[in-house]
């Protein structure tokens, strides 16, 4: 008698267990039917300054820096991000988008929210925070009677346009002066000696 008592006990926890997994079963699918339905309405982007208003009153350097900065223009992020207006709503889009928009130089961080409109639709934000994209550099080389002095200027954000531009200049003092200069933007190249 125990052990018929202990079968039927596990037989109705066996049934409790399935129909609790049936039931996680289908609210997953239902959740995941829910998002696969809504599609995206509108997104919009906003492209965040360096700096924060506080951050640039207490500073000359970073006003400065901030007014002669040119922004990322809004064409160049919704260029990078995998989905658009009338899409449906795809988490992984969205994350693979935020990774891809965290790769440039010249954005210092990326986030992209969902905001429901209703139970059909949702609105994506994309905020992006520039970075200063500016570089400068210089190289130093001396020896046996030779110097060579290097200097470089990369800009990875030409314009607000995504574009890295380069240019470098070079000194050397073994037999008078030598000058180049390299410039090159995007794709193409222009020597000057």
């Amino acid at each position: 008698r125990r052990q018929r008592q202990m079968c039927i006990r596990d037989r109705c926890i066996s049934i409790l267990l399935c129909q609790s997994l049936a039931v996680a079963q289908t609210e997953s699918d239902q959740s995941k039917s829910d998002n696969e339905q809504r599609r995206i309405r509108e997104v919009r982007v906003l492209v965040e300054p360096i700096y924060t208003a506080e951050q640039t009153a207490g500073s000359d350097w970073k006003g400065f820096t901030d007014r002669a900065h040119i922004y990322t223009r809004e064409p160049v992020v919704r260029n990078q991000i995998l989905f658009k207006e009338g899409d449906v709503l795809d988490i992984q889009l969205l994350e693979a988008s935020e990774r891809k928009l965290r790769m440039f130089k010249f954005l210092n961080k990326a986030t992209i929210t969902v905001v429901p409109v209703d139970d059909q639709t949702v609105d994506i934000e994309v905020v992006v925070k520039d970075a200063w994209s500016l570089e400068p550099g210089i190289n130093i080389k001396g020896g046996g009677g030779l110097a060579t002095v290097a200097a470089h200027l990369i800009e990875f954000n030409l314009l607000g346009y995504g574009k890295k531009a380069f240019a470098e200049g070079t000194y050397e003092n073994d037999v008078g002066t030598v000058s180049y200069t390299h410039l090159r933007a995007h794709e193409t190249s222009l020597h000057l000696v």
